[in-house]
């Protein structure tokens, strides 16, 4: 006696609906850990109503079959509208929800004709084949032409898995016949609908990994970012600058170009705080980090909070007249534009150092000579740069 295995078309539809709800309810779970990750919201939103969905289909034993079809689509349509506006929040992308309630509402309505209105199963097959084609090439797009180096391997891995699962849907819509039913079920379809259906769900698995995947590695990229930068002023910190000093230094060398240190002193910041508060010796310290990186856009060089008041500026491919220049420009920046604080505003002024990198001194020998020469600008009367070696400039 022979067992033969085959194919249950209305038992893959019953572990699809399990598969879905249990897939649904791990995101659930993770979005209990992580509540204000709005993308992850969308998602999970999108993983519930999809598993509505199947389980609608799946009741069409006991429901109106035309009913079963429309409900089943909005859900359908739903869920890969709120996975495309979560895609686009997480690649940066512009959203675009006047197209996609568009989409939704064309695609509902078009259902909906040829199940309730003029019943023909070959043109929803063909209308739902489309549409998921469309939605996962818009999700490709958005996910190829993410902008961010950080999340881009994750991205791209994600793209693979939603390009997959659309080119199923291509084979289906070219290479499959589907018949339905006298009643316009697909439940009887056979063993290729069956062996579709079995592609499909590893394939919905390999799409709920990707999702994981670009979660995970937005959150280690912004674990990365959150340790490389100060959490006040949002420039690099103390121990960053350091490590990205030396291998510019060390770049620089290879090179041959000049690289120069700026280390600033905010002055008299002890009598902000002490006049104002705290509170408003950080608003005070944002103010002049946003000067700094208006002074430095471009260029590669380094800005970082070195401690307490003080900035470290690394300016690469900048003599010490360049250095000089930039130095003058910061401190009549900062002097010349007083920082907004509630009932007042808060004037403050900045002492710099310069110092140039030599051939072989170590980044922290050319930060201690910025430093001394800090101190000379300090000594001089503050609001002033000079240049390591020499007075005031």
């Amino acid at each position: 006696m022979h067992a033969t295995m085959a194919l249950d078309l209305p038992t893959l539809m019953i572990v699809s609906v399990l598969l879905s709800l249990g897939i649904a309810v791990g995101f659930s779970l993770i979005l209990l850990l992580l509540p204000r990750e709005r993308v992850l919201q969308l998602w999970t939103s999108s993983l519930w109503l999809l598993a509505l969905a199947l389980a609608v289909v799946s009741a069409q034993i006991w429901l109106p079959v035309r009913w079963t079809v429309v409900v089943s689509n909005t859900c359908m349509a739903l869920a890969n509208a709120l996975l495309i506006h979560g895609v686009a929040i997480h690649v940066g992308a512009k959203r675009q929800l006047r197209l996609l309630a568009l989409g939704v509402g064309g695609y509902v309505l078009t259902i909906s004709w040829f199940a309730l209105v003029r019943p023909d199963f070959d043109v929803r097959l063909h209308v739902f084949s489309l549409a998921s084609i469309a939605c996962d090439g818009w999700i490709v797009f958005l996910l190829l032409r993410c902008p961010a180096l950080d999340i881009r391997r994750s991205c791209r891995l994600a793209a693979l898995a939603f390009a997959f699962h659309g080119a199923l849907y291509l084979c289906q819509l070219t290479c499959l016949p589907v018949q339905a039913d006298a009643a316009g079920s697909i439940r009887h379809g056979g063993m290729a609908v069956a062996g579709f259906y079995v592609i499909l769900l590893l394939l919905i698995l390999a799409k709920c990994f990707a999702m994981l995947l670009l979660i995970v590695e937005r959150l280690m990229a912004g674990l990365r970012r959150m340790a490389r930068l100060d959490g006040l002023t949002g420039l690099l910190n103390h121990h960053t600058v350091l490590g990205d000093g030396r291998l510019l230094l060390e770049q620089a060398r290879r090179r041959r170009c000049p690289v120069t240190v700026l280390l600033c002193d905010l002055d008299h910041f002890k009598l902000i705080n002490d006049t104002w508060g705290h509170q408003a010796g950080d608003r005070v310290l944002k103010h002049v980090a946003g000067l700094i990186e208006d002074v430095l856009a471009g260029g590669g060089h380094l800005a970082s909070r070195y401690g307490g008041e003080e900035f470290l500026l690394v300016l690469l491919d900048c003599d010490v007249g360049q250095a000089l220049a930039v130095a003058e420009r910061l401190r009549r920046r900062i002097g010349g534009g007083p920082a907004s604080w509630p009932g007042a505003s808060i004037q403050v002024t900045t002492s710099i150092g310069v110092s140039l990198a030599d051939t072989d001194s170590t980044f922290e020998q050319i930060i201690a000579r910025a430093d001394a020469a800090l101190y000379c600008s300090k000594r001089e009367g503050r609001n002033r740069a000079s240049i390591s070696g020499r007075g005031p400039a």
